[in-house]
């Protein structure tokens, strides 16, 4: 019984080792991905008019290998007020 308490007793412990740290490269890309967003805009006349508001307002933008548009999440706000513009130019139109 005391060999059986002393086994699991030392499972228990190797178990709740400290957690492994980061790597440098590793730390980096989860900040770069933390500081990054992206949206998607099916409609292809609305998107289109909003890659040229961002460039006419001088927003960073970049397409998504997935196709989505990235963007700086600091310009998030700029992000938001130019998407409402051009959807409801969009709607106003049609």
């Amino acid at each position: 019984m005391k060999i059986l308490s002393v086994f699991f007793l030392s499972v228990t412990l190797l178990g709740c080792g400290q957690p492994k740290e980061e790597t440098t490269q590793q730390a980096r890309i989860d900040e770069s991905d933390a500081l990054t967003g992206s949206f998607r805009m099916g409609n292809r006349e609305i998107r289109e008019e909003m890659y040229q508001e961002l460039e006419k307002h001088e927003v960073e933008y970049w397409i998504n290998d997935d196709g989505s548009i990235g963007y700086n999440l600091s310009d998030g706000k700029a992000i938001d007020v130019l998407g409402y513009d051009v959807i409801n130019a969009y709607i106003r139109a049609n």
